[in-house]
């Protein structure tokens, strides 16, 4: 089974996306390689759920980030980093991990520290690995699971200021350490 396809109109500059856009690239640089589900990440009785499996690293002193966005607000040119897109998102990562919520479209963002004892991809991320995401019912609560290709698992469950909005899209920022990803079928 193959995840959900990405958008080939919402992907960073530096990204190349696999014949069936289940797959993405970092081809240069370290930033501009933002991607986003072209339709919107599962729901489930649990929340909204998104995941990917970390198929190449690099070495790099920068982290991935994952989460949701809404693409109808992202306009032609895509931000470098999942952190400054426009319009209603939430993402967690980077180093040192922080979750970064804009709750309604024209509002600040918030960033908030993450507990880097729990999970700081920087040092974890490693070909095979699969993040995942869940945005619970309510918008206010995220969790993040980690799962390492030995089956170790890192979970980082986050209060967060409520993301309002229906139909969110998963969105991963191939920033740093990872390199290119694929996305997971639900159950996959």
């Amino acid at each position: 089974a193959s995840g959900p396809p990405l958008s080939s109109n919402l992907v960073g500059n530096n990204v190349k996306l696999s014949e069936d856009q289940t797959e993405a690239s970092r081809f240069t640089g370290l930033k501009g390689a933002v991607v986003i589900t072209d339709g919107p990440a599962t729901v489930t009785p649990h929340g909204t759920y998104f995941e990917v499996e970390v198929l190449e690293v690099d070495k790099s002193n920068k982290a991935p980030a994952i989460g949701f966005c809404d693409p109808a607000e992202q306009g032609k040119r895509l931000a470098d980093e999942a952190k400054d897109l426009k319009g209603v998102f939430v993402v967690v990562g980077y180093d040192l991990p922080k979750v970064h919520v804009r709750t309604s479209p024209s509002g600040q963002v918030v960033d908030e520290k993450t507990d880097a004892k729990k999970w700081r991809p920087v040092r974890l991320v490693e070909a095979g690995d699969r993040i995942g995401c869940l945005l619970r019912p309510g918008g206010a609560s995220l969790v993040v699971r980690h799962r390492k290709a030995t089956g170790e698992a890192h979970t980082l469950d986050l209060t967060i200021p409520a993301v309002a909005g229906t139909g969110l899209h998963g969105v991963f920022d191939i920033q740093g350490i990872a390199k290119s990803i694929r996305t997971v079928a639900l159950g996959e």
